[in-house]
This record gives C-alpha cells, sequence and structure tokens, in this order.
C-alpha cells in the first residue's frame, strides 16, 4: 500500500487505508516519514523521507520505494491510495507490477480536475476502488 497519508487524520477522508492496512494480512505500508511521533502499532510502515511541498512533488519518492519493492519480487500487488498515486502507473508496469488498484473518491474523479496522466493511470488500474 502506498499512502500520502498514514495512519490518517482521525476522522480523515483516508480512514479506510488504515483499516484495511490493519484488517488484511502482509499489508506493507510505504508512506511519508511522520512530522511528528507516530504509534503505527503492529502494522509494517516504511517511512519515506519528503520535502513537503504541494502538488505532485510529494508523489516521486513514494513511488520510486515502491517500484523499487515490485521489481525485487516482494509485493502481489499494489494498492495506491490517493489519485495523485495513479500517474505512477507507467512506472509500476515497468517494474512489473501486474495488479494495481487506486483508492479513490468522488469528488477527485467526478469534478473534472484530474490531470491527464492520472486519468490515464485509472484508467489502466487492474481496479479502481
Amino acid at each position: 500500500m502506498v499512502a500520502l497519508d498514514f495512519p490518517p487524520a482521525r476522522g480523515g477522508i483516508q480512514v479506510y487505508l488504515s483499516e484495511l492496512a490493519r484488517r488484511l494480512p502482509g499489508v506493507h505500508v510505504i508512506a511519508p516519514a511522520a512530522t511528528s511521533e507516530v504509534d503505527d502499532g503492529p502494522l509494517e510502515v516504511e517511512r519515506v523521507p519528503l520535502a513537503r511541498r504541494p502538488g505532485w512533488w510529494s508523489v516521486p519518492p513514494l513511488v520510486a520505494r515502491a517500484v523499487t519493492r515490485v521489481s525485487g519480487g516482494g509485493y502481489a500487488g499494489v494498492l495506491l491510495g490517493h489519485v495523485k498515486l495513479a500517474a505512477s502507473m507507467p512506472r509500476l508496469a515497468a517494474a512489473g507490477a501486474r495488479r494495481v488498484a487506486v483508492c479513490t473518491y468522488g469528488m477527485e474523479v467526478t469534478s473534472g480536475r484530474l490531470k491527464r496522466l492520472e486519468r490515464w493511470g485509472l484508467r489502466r488500474a487492474w481496479r479502481v476502488l
């Protein structure tokens, strides 16, 4: 699982990602390094240091880590926790990812504000949740 916000803020829209990670066996989470002390509990969370900038710029280091894991044969599939991450589909496919699912929610998709590469990635996803 590649997440932009993990664990999510209490009541945050991405709480469902946290619940998926806790309930599915063998989930490995790749998330930005925490800015404060975070208790990941029993989950395996790989923290990636990011330069926090608005927009798409926070995505490449997370995707690079996932690509490294996929090419090493460590993943059966990849779950992308935000529509911004769908833009990484070409890199994940080139690394050998066969099953890439993208979690998204209403306004991200229906507002018409998706970037061209994000739309392209969503069309090529194994599943869109």
